[in-house]
């Protein structure tokens, strides 16, 4: 004789279950369905027995009526919390199969054997392992499941995400928990206390890589009379040199790429070379070139102006230049 247990209450909501010796849920049934196949020679646990919770921070008691198909004569009554499925004939006693999740509230009628009848049960859940690796606690008409790091769900079945969104930071306060556990640095989930760490690569420091590990915090400024800046990039990076007053970057200068760590790191020129001032205190620089061109019409014209003095337009070059022109005089009346 073959026994048959299955639920006539309403389906709860919700995705969470549990299901034991490889059972299914089969969408769009009832919440609860107990359903045990044997044989003469298999006498063996149900085959199929699932239960689906509702998805809620805690697991509600669920209250539910089975109807009986077969029930052998001790069934227990109200108060047991586990009651045995009924056995065929050729099975040998002491073999009925006990579902512990089950606590039995009543059996309508209090007498029956091998006949119809309802079964009135709760799920006591906390009686097994439903909370997998969390703590299982009954109060009053809930039971809830308490889970460790790193889980979390109604069931402590959900690996959580400490740099994802499951580090306790609200949404409201504009802040992740990328940026607030690792900074600036990238946060890694892990399966060990802290259950997160923080991978700063070459440009950060610290316990949470707030920190910044750059050529611009090193003790020797390397844009010397300038200041320093830095942009990190994946693997890379660049230093930017802003001049102070006065100082600027060395003519033909060029950018430079170094390593820092595993990366590497373009450097700008630094600022080295004091910039040069005029008569009206107005900065000027000039090339190499540039010298030398102005140097050639500075002495072309310095050559012109003292032939002009010794010669015929010595009369035109002014009172401070007659001196000039009397030494030509006095030059020319010795020679003849």
């Amino acid at each position: 004789m073959n026994s048959s247990f299955t639920a006539v209450f309403p389906r709860a909501k919700g995705p969470s279950r549990y299901c034991k010796n490889l059972g299914t849920w089969p969408s769009g049934e009832a919440s609860l369905k107990l359903h045990e196949r044997r044989t003469a020679a298999n006498c063996g646990r149900a085959s199929l027995y699932c239960l689906r919770l509702p998805t809620k921070s805690h697991l509600l008691l669920i209250i539910f009526v089975l109807l009986a198909t077969a029930k052998p004569s001790d069934i227990p009554q109200r108060g047991h919390e586990t009651f045995p499925l009924s056995v065929l004939s050729s099975c040998a006693a002491g073999q009925a199969h006990f579902l512990p999740f089950l606590q039995v509230l009543a059996w309508i009628p209090n007498f029956a054997v091998n006949g119809f009848g309802f079964i009135f049960a709760s799920a006591a859940l906390c009686a097994v392992n439903i909370c997998n690796s969390g703590t299982c606690y009954e109060h009053g008409t809930a039971q809830i499941c308490v889970c460790p790091l790193p889980f979390k769900g109604p069931t402590c079945a959900e690996k959580a995400s400490l740099c994802v969104d499951d580090c306790g930071i609200r949404a409201s306060s504009g802040l992740d928990c990328q940026s607030a556990l690792c900074s600036l640095g990238t946060c890694v989930d892990t399966d060990v206390s802290p259950y997160f760490k923080c991978e700063c690569g070459d440009f950060f420091q610290g316990t949470n890589c707030e920190q910044p590990s750059n050529p611009c915090t090193g003790a020797v400024n390397p844009c010397g009379q300038g200041t320093c800046s830095f942009a990190p990039g994946k693997g890379t990076g660049t230093v930017t040199c802003q001049c102070h007053e006065d100082w600027e970057v060395a003519p033909g200068a060029s950018v430079v790429t170094t390593k820092w760590g595993n990366s590497e790191v373009v450097m700008n020129p630094p600022c080295s070379v004091r910039v040069s001032r005029g008569l009206a205190n107005i900065p000027f620089t000039l090339s190499s070139g540039e010298l030398v061109f102005w140097w050639t019409v500075f002495a072309v014209a310095l050559c012109f102006l003292l032939w002009c003095c010794y010669t015929v337009a010595a009369e035109s070059c002014g009172s401070c230049f007659r001196k000039f022109k009397i030494a030509g005089q006095v030059q020319r009346a010795a020679g003849a």
